[in-house]
């Protein structure tokens, strides 16, 4: 992050007013030097962004390891035990008696730096002495337990031989009551305690450093609900992968993750379970080409939930950045899928993109929220040309609930193909911008109840284009036509969908302004009892375009509108445009 840039005043308005005591001060200077100041403080409170949170700490990830003093690190290189005439570097670790010491300083190892008779040259950390009275004390493990002979047979008779004060512990605390063959504890513990072992030493892309093996966590043991994963601890994803049990949460710390093959593709075969970052931008998964996050379930009664990432592609042509197939049912009392705070875009805005953000197949009561999609940009915006599309809705993906998503750039904001069942589908608070279509839903085979409210949609050919779907709602959304566009703009269209209602609406055509084609407000065919009640329409070609009747327009306004109604045969027309 770069500093800065200071405000150095260039022009002296004291000399100016000196020699000119009448003049007004020039406003080409003044704005000058009002121009150097705005720039020197954006720039200031842009760099305040990047280190400070909205609720005023620091931001995730900016105290680095490198960002701290020496003396604030409390890990070491750990060296074995210390030995005599051995070069040992600052923060190399060694042990000696039952105490592990941390290097303080660079030195050649000798009888005067001795661990115990140095303070100079090094920090006693822990004693082992204090943990094996711990252990005692606690009366946990009792000879001839069959874990306490794997455990020493795992590791070195140096370190848990009978005779070492480790070992003995350890020995002494094992129950074969507790924890022997036949405990369903002991039968995880000694199944957990063969994998970790068998584990090599890893290092994933973005880890602070290697790890040496698995960590086995108890609530993973006792088979119990919100158990983790850390992708740090494994040397390809497909590892992490394969341990996700049912329950479990795949947690994404902050850093770049570089996905080891196509897709990260999940078998959710009847488990429950979910992936986790820590917010869009901060937890970072990268792929090279085909899909991202792909899953597949053969059972709707378990759930499953992607949160807080960033999922970026590398491929100018990527596949879907979330992909979902679930079985298909002809109940809808199912549990879905959630997708809440996923930014997905390509690595280079200007040749890398996902083809479709969020896929689902056969989503029921599937919920996305404070979603990020952006498309690939270049020329020939607006003339066809956009690629991708934000979210895909596929067969029976019912009642889906999509809210607060924003897509940019795309051919379809929110697409669902011909013959997608999307009953019940609710659209709320969008932001849809740079998009040919900012809602497609194409012929549904009567699907109803089909509801779009609030937000804003900047399309260049349709804003909502609706076929075969009836009871579809719309209220609250502004429609614009990109101003740049050249093709004809609709802003709601429906088709064969009866007893639609669009309710309180904006339609904005920027008529005179786009360098082509024609803008419509609404244009409703063989959508009989089709209600168009306070809108407003602000230059537009023409205002409402009913085809077949009877349409209905009640209590709408209108602007610098060309042609109110391009029908004069519709039914229903009660009252003139209201010009404001």
């Amino acid at each position: 992050m770069p500093y800065a840039r200071p405000y150095n005043r260039v022009y002296s308005f004291q000399n100016f007013q000196a020699g000119n005591p009448s003049r007004p001060l020039p406003a080409d200077q003044v704005d000058a030097e009002f121009n150097e100041v705005k720039l020197s403080l954006d720039q200031t409170q842009s760099n305040l962004k990047k280190i400070q949170r909205s609720d005023g700490a620091l931001a995730n990830g900016v105290v680095t390891k490198d960002s701290l003093a020496p003396s604030m690190s409390i890990g070491f290189t750990f060296r074995g035990a210390w030995a005599v005439d051995t070069s040992y570097a600052e923060g190399d670790g060694v042990a000696y008696g039952t105490k592990f010491y941390r290097a303080r300083l660079s030195m050649l190892s000798a009888a005067d730096n001795r661990p115990d008779l140095s303070s100079a040259a090094w920090d006693p950390l822990v004693n082992l002495q204090d943990l094996v009275e711990v252990l005692q004390a606690a009366d946990l493990l009792k000879p001839g337990n069959p874990l306490g002979d794997l455990l020493r047979s795992k590791f070195g008779p140096e370190d848990l031989a009978l005779g070492s004060q480790l070992g003995d512990a350890l020995n002494a605390k094992f129950d074969s009551g507790d924890l022997g063959p036949g405990n369903p504890l002991g039968d995880a513990l000694a199944d957990k305690l063969s994998a970790v072992a068998a584990t090599p030493a890893i290092t994933t892309a973005g880890a602070a450093g290697a790890s040496t093996g698995r960590v086995v966590n108890i609530p993973y043991l006792l088979g119990l609900r919100n158990k983790t994963i850390n992708p740090r601890r494994y040397a390809t994803w497909a590892g992490a992968m394969d341990d996700m049990g049912d329950g479990f949460t795949l947690d994404i710390p902050a850093g770049i993750f570089e996905a080891d093959n196509d897709s990260l593709r999940l078998a959710l075969t009847n488990k429950t379970w979910a992936i986790r970052g820590e917010g869009q931008g901060v937890s970072q998964l990268r792929f090279q080409s085909g899909n991202g996050i792909e899953a597949s379930q053969d059972s709707y009664f378990r759930r499953m939930s992607i949160q807080g990432l960033s999922l970026y592609t590398s491929a100018k042509r990527a596949g879907s950045a979330i992909l979902i197939v679930r079985p298909q049912t002809a109940a809808s009392h199912e549990l879905g899928v959630t997708i809440r705070d996923v930014e997905m875009m390509g690595l280079d805005r200007n040749a890398h993109a996902w083809t479709t953000g969020i896929e689902v197949i056969h989503g029921w009561n599937t919920i996305i929220e404070n979603c990020l999609f952006n498309g690939l940009d270049g020329p020939g915006i607006g003339n066809g040309t956009v690629a991708g599309n934000g979210v895909v809705l596929r067969g029976a993906s019912t009642p889906t609930t999509i809210s607060k998503l924003q897509v940019y750039l795309a051919e379809n904001g929110i697409y669902a193909p011909p013959g997608s069942n999307n009953e019940g589908l609710i659209v709320s608070e969008c932001q849809l911008v740079g998009v040919n279509q900012g809602v497609f839903l194409d012929d549904g085979a009567n699907a109803p109840l089909v509801e779009m409210r609030g937000g804003h949609c900047a399309a260049y050919k349709f804003g909502l284009k609706n076929v075969n779907r009836n009871s579809t709602k719309v209220s609250g959304v502004t429609f614009y036509k990109r101003p740049e566009s050249t093709s004809d703009w609709v802003g709601v269209q429906c088709e064969s969908s009866p007893h639609s209602d669009i309710i309180g609406c904006g339609f904005f055509g920027f008529k005179g302004t786009a360098p082509g084609g024609k803008a419509t407000g609404i244009t409703v065919v063989n959508s009989i009892g089709t209600l168009a009640a306070n809108n407003t329409f602000v230059e537009c070609d023409v205002a409402h375009a009913p085809v077949n009747g009877p349409y209905f327009a009640r209590n709408n306004r209108s602007r610098d509108v060309t042609t109110w109604n391009a029908n004069p045969n519709a039914e229903g027309n009660v009252e003139a445009p209201l010009v404001y």
